[in-house]
C-alpha cells in the first residue's frame, strides 16, 4: 500500500482512538505502519495493526478470533473490524 493511502486510510480512526486514550494519533498511526510495513503484513488482513497475541482475556474489543501465520508460530488476535 501507499503510504500517502495508509496515512488517508488509516488516519481518523488513530485520531479517534488518540482521542478516546489520550495518545497522540500520529504515534499510534506510525506503531500500526512499523507493525504491518504500510499495511501489507498478513497481520493486517486480519485487522490486528500492532502485532498483538491472542494471550490474554476476551474483552469489548477482542471477541477471541485466533490466528497462527506458521506452524508452531506464535498466535496473534483476529479482529473483525480495524
Amino acid at each position: 500500500m501507499l503510504k500517502e493511502i495508509f496515512v488517508k486510510e488509516y488516519y481518523p480512526m488513530a485520531k479517534a482512538a488518540g482521542e478516546k486514550f489520550g495518545i497522540n494519533p500520529v504515534v499510534i498511526l506510525a506503531q500500526a505502519a512499523i507493525e504491518t510495513g504500510w499495511g501489507e503484513s498478513n497481520l493486517a488482513s486480519y485487522n490486528n495493526y500492532f502485532g498483538i497475541t491472542a494471550y490474554g482475556r476476551i474483552n469489548n474489543y477482542w471477541h477471541g478470533g485466533k490466528i497462527q501465520l506458521a506452524d508452531g508460530g506464535l498466535t496473534f488476535r483476529r479482529y473483525d473490524t480495524m
